[in-house]
């Protein structure tokens, strides 16, 4: 049969999302998903929306959203775009700065949907592998980059859960000769970020998700910022009502409620430095994650380049035991040892041994 599509659409697999099982009394630690409600001002939100106002688009600049998000980073409006979630942010980044002669770098392992937006826009991808078991950069980095027009550097990067040191990005920004794009997924969880970054050098986008730290995974709501040459740019290839009227009144609330998202957010810090860091256990194979849904435990498969792995997400102290167990015991049957990696605090769970150590 004929095939109508651009030649690189026909020939991309696409981005496959993290799967979102329909069953009860799941132990679900696949997607990162944060394991607190949202904030009551966002419940709060809900209640007073009113309904006969749908009938009228929303503001298609997000401008409510945007001053608030300008106020709280020192910056202005004409420096803050916002997304249908980060990955919407995504996609006009790579439609600004990705073309068949325009290539982009990323971090290997890193965020799988970089490479799928590459391939829609023609363009070619460098990666740039970490180190095997420290998951640092190399040292060569600029080298590797230097013919691509976008360097991505996810910060701290999934799936490994590792950050880079600041005044290496620092140097980064100020000698790559192209777009760098920080995204900043689970800042709110780090120690630093990159934000006053952008500030400093006109090359710099930081993008950030509600996804996470503020619980709201379900409405999709992103956010970058970045110098008003850059942000005007993207501006021009942003969907044309991409936010609706609900969600920018629910993502004003969550985000105007700072208290709330820090209380949270040192809440979940806690958990990590307390034994499970949002991490990558390595060495579990692929059909680990079969035996842990019989114990109705979902993680997530991620392809490696190693053997394949499980990575989990930091959930409530019950979820988390459960977690554990449920790999332990399987794990146990097939006499593996897995490790979560060196950018964490150590939680290992020993088949040979059956030593858990547990929060």
């Amino acid at each position: 049969m004929k095939s109508y599509f651009r030649t690189e659409i026909a020939g991309m697999e696409g981005y496959v999302p993290g799967e979102q099982p329909k069953l009860e009394n799941l132990c679900k630690l696949n997607t990162n998903e944060n394991a607190f409600p949202p904030s009551p001002a966002v419940k709060r939100a809900i209640a007073e929306l009113d309904w006969e106002r749908l009938r009228r688009y929303p503001d298609p600049l997000a401008d409510a959203l945007r001053d608030k998000i300008a106020e709280v980073f020192g910056l202005k409006r004409e420096n803050v775009i916002a997304g249908n979630g980060s990955d919407d942010i995504l996609t006009m980044v790579f439609r600004c700065f990705t073309s068949p002669e325009l290539p982009m770098a990323c971090l290997y392992p890193t965020y799988s949907l970089y490479p799928e937006l590459a391939k829609m826009q023609g363009a070619a991808v460098i990666p740039v592998p970490l180190a095997p078991r420290t998951f640092e950069l190399p040292g060569d980095l600029l080298k590797r980059v230097e013919k691509a027009n976008l360097l991505i550097i996810t910060r701290p990067n999934a799936p490994t859960g590792n950050s880079f040191p600041l005044e290496t990005m620092r140097e980064l920004c100020r000698n790559f000769d192209g777009v760098v794009l920080f995204d900043e997924a689970y800042a709110d969880f780090a120690d630093d970020n990159c934000m006053e970054f952008v500030k400093e050098f006109p090359n710099v986008i930081v993008s950030r998700t509600f996804s996470k730290s503020y619980a709201l995974a379900g409405l999709r709501l992103g956010f970058a910022v970045g110098s008003p040459e850059l942000i005007a740019g993207m501006f021009k290839v942003k969907d044309s009502y991409n936010l609706d009227r609900m969600t920018q009144a629910l993502g004003l609330a969550a985000f105007s409620d700072r208290a709330y998202l820090k209380e949270c957010s040192e809440k979940i810090r806690t958990i990590s430095q307390s034994g499970l860091k949002i991490s990558v256990f390595r060495w579990f194979r692929r059909r680990q994650t079969s035996s842990l849904r019989r114990r109705r435990t979902v993680t997530e498969s991620v392809a490696s380049g190693r053997c394949g792995t499980v990575r989990s997400s930091c959930g409530t102290s019950g979820g988390r035991r459960r977690g554990i167990t449920s790999g332990s015991q399987s794990a146990r049957r097939r006499r593996w040892t897995a490790s979560s990696p060196p950018c964490g605090k150590s939680m290992r769970i020993r088949a040979q041994t059956d030593a858990i150590q547990l929060p």
